[in-house]
């Protein structure tokens, strides 16, 4: 089984791109910045002190760079196989690039420009060039995972290898359950969600709330109603899963706090 490189861009429009391909590559020797990715990081400089202090960093885009081969069988195709390469890969259209092989993994892109051909002189195949741009660098798993979190808490050992968002979806079964806190613990990072006292949040039977947390913002609802307002901000630190383990639990109290938590979240990862 050999790996591949599948991309379908936002009209649906999909190619392959691997050794067993009309379009060859061999992902291996002829694609590049899969898996490395680059850091910007920001600096003070205080009066007085040797070198520098970071505070902070972001990674930078990701650029993808594949060159590839249109073998010529000398049906005569070899300019409709080019048409074809430059309609699925056109700047005017996002798209996502898969990759498949030991694991599956996608990424969210944009071409840089059209495909650029090259044809050599005596040669049965005409090369191509092309690079696709990830303003967001990671990588994530091809499905969402789901698990439901236990009364007393949970483990979830997180496989990737960056800090990833999660969505909680709470259910009531009884009412009057009041949701007083939401905590992850990985390692000695402890980060809690508190809910106001006295105006928190109490759920009667079926209602649902949901937390949505990524990286850059939070959304909180209540029966699909805005409920950010529930928030006690300052002894919130919104959680987001981290490599390693990741204990996951609920404070609640009020008719033996009856209720069903699910977790849900895609892995990222640096590299394919």
């Amino acid at each position: 089984m050999f790996d591949r490189l599948v991309y379908t861009n936002s009209r649906g429009d999909s190619v392959e791109l691997s050794t067993g391909s009309r379009f060859r590559v061999n992902i291996l020797n002829d694609v590049t910045g899969m898996s490395d990715v680059n850091a910007t990081y920001y600096r003070d400089k205080v009066v007085g002190g040797d070198g520098t202090i970071v505070t902070g960093y972001v990674l930078d885009e990701r650029a993808i760079v594949i060159n590839g081969k249109i073998i010529d069988t000398g049906r005569g195709d070899r300019e409709d196989l080019m048409r074809e390469l430059q309609a699925v890969f056109s700047p005017f259209y996002a798209g996502v690039l898969r990759h498949e092989g030991s694991k599956i993994r996608e990424i969210n892109v944009y071409p840089e420009a059209a495909p650029k051909f090259t044809k050599r002189e005596k040669a049965r195949w005409t090369e191509f060039s092309l690079t696709l741009l990830a303003p967001n660098p990671n990588w994530r798993a091809s499905a969402e995972k789901e698990k439901t979190i236990a009364t007393g808490g949970t483990t979830i050992y997180y496989d990737g290898s960056r800090a990833c968002g999660l969505e909680i979806e709470i259910t009531a079964g009884a009412d009057a359950i009041d949701m007083d806190s939401f905590t992850n613990t990985n390692g000695s990072t402890v980060q809690t969600i508190t809910f106001r006292a006295g105006g928190g949040v109490t759920l009667m039977t079926g209602d649902v709330l949901l937390l949505a947390i990524s990286q850059t913002g939070v959304t909180i609802t209540l029966n699909a109603v805005n409920a950010l307002e529930r928030i006690d901000f300052t002894d919130t630190v919104f959680p987001l899963l981290y490599p390693g383990n990741n204990v996951l639990a609920w404070d609640a109290h009020g008719d033996e706090a009856d209720f069903t938590v699910k977790v849900r979240y895609t892995p990222l990862y640096l590299g394919k």
